[in-house]
């Protein structure tokens, strides 16, 4: 490797100029939350960038820290291996699992709704034939 090469390496690209969060300035750790932090800020500002979804999230694919795109390195491997929700296909970190958190709670609270009229109505139908 060259040192031309080297440096066009660290050269921006062309569609980071584009990029929201490089409009936003440098010196912010909301695209590389410390262990713990929420990358909610960084999810919010990738929601209103016009780059996100296409080549930012290809140039973040391989890279194993920060949020590109709206998706923690953690969603990104996720979704290299091909583990995704089955209810509502976002990537999931727990390769595991069958559905997100949000689509597994909602799955036991439509189960639960459904299950406990049946039994309502088979004790109210004892009391009475008793």
């Amino acid at each position: 490797m060259t040192a031309a090469d080297f440096y066009s390496a660290l050269k921006p690209r062309a569609w980071m100029d584009d990029a929201l969060c490089a409009q936003i300035g440098p010196g912010n750790d909301w695209f590389h939350p410390a262990k713990g932090e929420s990358p909610s800020t960084a999810r919010d500002i990738c929601a209103r960038c016009p780059v996100a979804e296409g080549v930012c999230l290809a140039y973040g694919m391989d890279d194993p820290y920060g949020v590109y795109a709206g998706y923690t390195a953690k969603e990104r491997r996720a979704m290299r291996h091909g583990h995704y929700c089955v209810d509502c296909e976002t990537p999931l970190i727990y390769p595991r699992a069958k559905r997100c958190r949000p689509c597994a709670n909602s799955r036991r609270r439509r189960q639960h709704r459904e299950y406990n009229p049946t039994r309502q109505r088979a004790r109210s139908a004892l009391k009475e034939s008793a």
